[in-house]
């Protein structure tokens, strides 16, 4: 299977200082392959275990900074990050 676009729930690195914008440039890497993406990050407009992609969500102008003295999540819905693959990535056999 192929795909040029993903979902995936995220959280910014506690010790990465830079901002991450929406529309801005990450590196996706699934087993052996890495692509870059365009990143469009979003929560839930109440708390959600799970994504449900009927309900609504806020688009965020940036992925959110971790607080320095919580390794987790915060107690908010989880943010998630709707990736724009610049090529396929080839999902078989991963």
């Amino acid at each position: 299977m192929k795909t040029d676009q993903v979902i995936a729930e995220v959280q910014q690195i506690r010790y990465f200082s830079h901002v991450l914008p929406t529309g801005g440039k990450v590196h996706l890497t699934c087993g052996h392959q890495t692509v870059m993406a365009v990143a469009t990050y979003f929560r839930a407009d109440s708390p959600t275990v799970t994504f449900d992609a009927t309900m609504d969500h806020l688009v965020l102008d940036h992925l959110p900074v971790q607080q320095e003295s919580s390794p987790q999540r915060s107690d908010g819905p989880p943010t998630y990050a709707f990736l724009r693959l610049d090529r396929h990535l080839d999902l078989t056999g991963t």
